[in-house]
């Protein structure tokens, strides 16, 4: 074109350099920066400039008349070319070096903007000249470069040349395309908007600027096509796209460009920048270094002789949720022998102290910095091979990727099949508690399970099954407590439950025992998260001072899982809070006897059992073969089974939704018969997970359904045992109830009497209240009473007025001294007395079954050899203080055969089984073997479980 496009100058040039790929992008990021200050920064225009433009019409003017000949106007009257003229009519300001017949060309932004203005001077050889005083140069665009509906994008040198291409293109047809043109005074095309994927193809007019397009734009993403040199030479005299638009109509050179560009090759992406490589070697079993020298020649050194490999780095989270990062290290001496793996955290790995512990064999040669040597060539060889992994040090669920997963030594259960991103990184002690993989058919183990039922009584096996399956459901709120005499076999029986989380666990190794320290059982059972956690052996035959540290230390225990509360204690320069989490699992403490206070005795559900198991051959047999299957892992496949089907429902079987749905009705019928407000919710707890590990068996098949309501119904008369004995043990535990219950056990026992307040002789009805028959009765003689020999008279019998009822008027010191000794031989303590008659008060004198003057613990009375007109302080107790508080014989105790098992209909927790159920209401399903299912689970053979 003549006099108004920039033309190339054609020369000879040396080899083009091609930057590296890391250098095209660092390029990249420079230019980006540099286009995007320029597209921010405001535009200077000449003063008076804009209003001495006039947008040109089809008016004939020299402006039009060259457009029209470059085939550019149908571009114009599309608005896809701005143009403009000087206004020869304005009569204000006249941009400075504007000549009349100059053709102004409007740049738009992205956004449509006009944001410069360039014009010509027609028949002029030359460069067009911005309307700008700040020397900026856009590109032209045929549109919004940014629209993702483009998919090809042509780059051309020239604004109006852009335009030709742009007019050609639009006359064939050609959509979701763009065309930008760069100026000569901007080297580079714009590249801010996304170019990843897209076809471009480029024009420029050197070789230069080509290679520095490219590799500008495969940078940024694109697939470039490289358009020949020749693309727009139609005749000699051609050579720009407004040249051939010239000679050529619209539409030809349209088909032109669209032919060419077929048939261009997308030029190759650059290689990838080539990997460093390190300086250092593994050669011969040693770790070698090679470096150059100050002459340049290349040497070796050895570093080491052995070498090593991060294995895992490998994130480890403690019960208390705090992070440190560890290193799995491997090594290989160089005579190739294997040195032991070594867990070394993050934070040690730096000093390498930790070559220490590989002996005298991890040999690293003398040498100022070889040590820093070493350690650097292991990080390098140990970036391929470390692997990512996550370790728990505790046991139990957490979540992976969204899912929840059951932590134990060596394996993590899934719903399906195990995984191994997430493992368990337990304690020593701990490594016991290890599960199988479930089996494809666990229905031989799940009998199995439930068969240990058979060897003890129901008020000690159904408990224990209970809370075995229980922490898989979440946290239980309380702790069982079995106590029994030494010797019967009782750790024994304890462990087949033990071993449901793992096959190690034994009568000899269960997780722990009384022996250890009160804070290390804490920490331990803090890292049992929704396991079993057994305690073995309480015992209060030692000292006074031993006895009340294991006091203290189960009151501890007992208290941090029913209220759920860990222990936070400042570190020694009290900057920081170190706090232990409450435990996480089941507990279960076994023992010979249990000194509770009434708090801890409120979240304990106590079962008293003195069954020999090792008694008769049969017991003995079953808990010896027991035993055999703990070993072999039948019962821990059994509780794998169970874990992987409670994934599966996890969100409504665990947790506040196991207890909202399942704890909380039953506790309603629970709480409506009596007992301590804790024990209800206790024992609805252990009733609903017989109620989720029936319907597990159901689910499965490896219990019938008429199997399945005998289980139930005994589940449910030992919870109805249990809430009355519980009942006793709460008043036993409390002190005033456990003071009115030993002084009516004195009553009866005749080792404390009361005498008559008015004469000194027998009371009313003496047999009450301590005192024998020793003579008469018969044919109208009158009874002779008496005392026994080493009874303790310890207060009086009275009425304040004559229709009023008797009190007991109980002599302080005496009946404290014989209380407390009665106490002692039972293993319980009482209070101090001021303490203990305060409680009196509190439980007592309401309901008027004490009397006390105001202020007082005590009500004056005059008794037999006190002077005339003395009155002594007394504790007055009404003669039915027994009939709540203190007699067992009052006790309402229930039984097994307790109607109120009708009020407990078995409801399977799966809505699918509820159908399935309830269609056979009485009639067993077909049984598989040769006999017909007992009716009682429990008469069915030990044996038979095991299929």
């Amino acid at each position: 074109m003549t006099g108004l496009t920039e033309k190339g100058q054609h020369s000879t040039v040396s080899p083009i350099a091609v930057p590296t790929a890391r250098e095209a992008r660092q390029t990249l990021e420079t230019v980006r920066k540099q286009q995007a200050r320029a597209a921010q920064k405001p535009r200077k225009f000449d003063a008076g400039c804009l209003e001495a433009l006039d947008v040109l019409t089809s008016e004939e003017t020299p402006q039009r008349q060259t457009l029209t000949r470059l085939g550019l106007w149908n571009s114009v009257t599309d608005k896809a070319l701005l143009a403009y003229r000087r206004d020869l009519l304005h009569d204000g300001y006249k941009p400075r070096n504007l000549p009349d017949d100059a053709l102004i060309v409007g740049i738009t932004d992205n956004d449509g903007t006009v944001v410069a203005y360039k014009y010509f001077v027609v028949d002029a050889v030359g460069a067009g000249v911005y309307l700008g005083q700040d020397g900026w140069s856009p590109v032209w665009r045929s549109g919004d470069l940014r629209d993702k509906s483009i998919e090809t994008e042509w780059i051309v040198s020239g604004e109006l040349d852009a335009a030709a291409v742009h007019t050609a293109l639009q006359a064939m047809g050609t959509r979701n395309y763009a065309v930008q043109g760069v100026p000569l005074q901007l080297p580079l095309p714009e590249c801010l908007h996304d170019l990843t994927d897209r076809r471009v193809y480029l024009h420029s007019r050197t070789a230069e600027q080509r290679q520095e397009w490219t590799t500008l734009l495969q940078a940024a993403g694109a697939r470039v096509h490289v358009l020949p040199a020749d693309t727009f030479r139609v005749a000699d005299a051609t050579e720009t796209a407004c040249d051939a638009l010239r000679v050529l109509d619209a539409k030809n050179l349209g088909y032109r460009l669209i032919t060419t560009a077929s048939e261009a090759v997308e030029v190759p992406s650059p290689e990838p920048d080539p990997a460093p490589q390190h300086e250092y070697l593994e050669e011969g079993g040693c770790l070698l270094r090679r470096y150059e020298d100050s002459k340049g020649r290349i040497k070796t050194d050895c570093l080491a002789q052995f070498t090593a490999r991060i294995e895992q780095d490998i994130k480890r989270i403690d019960h208390r949720g705090q992070v440190m990062h560890c290193y799995l290290i491997t090594g290989t001496t160089a005579d190739g022998q294997r040195l032991p793996p070594l867990t070394v955290p993050a934070r040690d790995f730096r000093a390498m102290g930790w070559l220490s512990e590989w002996g005298s064999r991890a040999v690293v040669m003398a040498g100022s910095g070889r040590l820093d040597h070493v350690r650097t060539a292991i990080q390098i060889y140990s970036r391929v091979t470390a692997q990512e992994t996550v370790r728990y040090c505790r046991t139990g669920w957490t979540d992976y990727e969204g899912h929840p997963v059951f932590l134990t030594q060596g394996q993590t259960l899934t719903a399906g099949e195990p995984i191994e991103a997430v493992q368990a990184d337990l304690l020593e002690e701990f490594t016991h508690y290890r599960l199988p993989v479930p089996a494809a058919d666990s229905t031989g183990a799940i009998r199995a399970s439930f068969a240990l039922t058979k060897i003890a009584p129901d008020a000690l096996a159904f408990p224990l099954l209970a809370m075995t399956y229980r922490p898989v459901l979440g946290v239980p709120r309380y702790v069982l407590l079995v106590v029994g005499t030494s010797g019967h076999g009782k750790t024994a029986y304890i462990s087949q439950f033990q071993a449901h989380f793992g096959s190690g666990w034994n009568a000899d190794r269960l997780p722990s025992s009384w022996l250890s320290t009160g804070m290390s059982i804490l920490e331990q059972a803090s890292s049992a998260r929704n396991v079993l956690f057994a305690v073995d052996d309480v015992k209060f035959n030692a000292t006074v001072r031993e006895n009340e540290q294991i006091k203290a230390s189960l009151n501890r225990l007992i208290n941090a899982v029913g209220d759920q509360k860990g222990r936070s204690r400042l570190n020694r320069d009290a900057m920081k809070v170190s706090t232990t989490p409450p435990p996480g699992g089941a507990i279960v403490i076994s023992g010979e006897s249990a000194l509770l206070p009434f708090s801890d005795a409120a979240r304990t559900v106590l079962v008293q059992d003195e069954t020999n198991l090792l008694a008769s051959p049969d017991s003995a047999r079953l808990l010896q073969e027991a035993t055999r299957l703990a070993a072999t892992g039948v019962y821990a496949s059994s509780m794998a089974a169970f874990v992987q089907w409670v994934a599966r429902h996890h969100a409504r079987l665990t947790d506040e939704a196991f207890r909202k749905d399942y704890v909380y009705p039953l506790r309603e019928k629970l709480g409506g018969l009596g007992g301590h407000a804790r024990t209800p919710d206790n024992l609805a707890d252990m009733l609903a997970c017989w109620q989720v590990m029936l319907t597990w068996a159901l689910d499965t098949g490896a219990l019938d359904i008429e199997e399945i309501r005998g289980y139930w119904q005994r589940a449910v008369n030992t919870v109805l045992q249990l809430l009355s004995s519980q009942s006793v043990v709460l008043r036993h535990a409390n002190p005033a109830g456990a003071f009115l219950s030993f002084l009516a056990s004195l009553l009866r026992s005749k080792d404390v009497y009361l005498v008559d307040q008015a004469h000194g002789g027998p009371p009313e009805r003496p047999d009450q209240w301590g005192w024998t028959a020793a003579g008469g009765g018969h044919e109208g003689q009158e009874t002779v009473w008496a005392t026994s020999r080493n009874g303790t008279p310890v207060g009086y019998l009275g009425r304040t007025d004559p229709d009023g009822p008797c009190y007991l008027m109980l002599d302080r010191a005496q009946v404290y001294k014989a209380v407390s000794r009665l106490a002692e031989q039972n293993q319980a303590q009482l209070p101090d007395p001021n303490t203990l008659w305060s409680l009196l008060k509190e439980r007592l004198a309401e309901d008027g079954r004490m009397l006390c003057e105001p202020g007082k613990t005590t009500y004056r009375r005059s008794v037999p050899g006190s002077h005339r007109g003395t009155r002594v302080p007394l504790v007055n107790l009404r003669e039915d203080f027994t009939a709540e508080d203190g007699d067992d014989r009052d006790v309402g105790t229930r039984t097994a055969t307790t109607p109120l098992c009708g009020d407990f209909p078995f409801v399977p927790v799966l809505p699918e089984l509820v159908a399935l159920f309830t269609s056979h209401p009485g009639t067993p399903q077909e049984n598989t073997e040769s006999e017909a299912p007992p009716a009682n689970p429990g008469d069915r053979p030990f044996r038979q479980y095991l299929i």
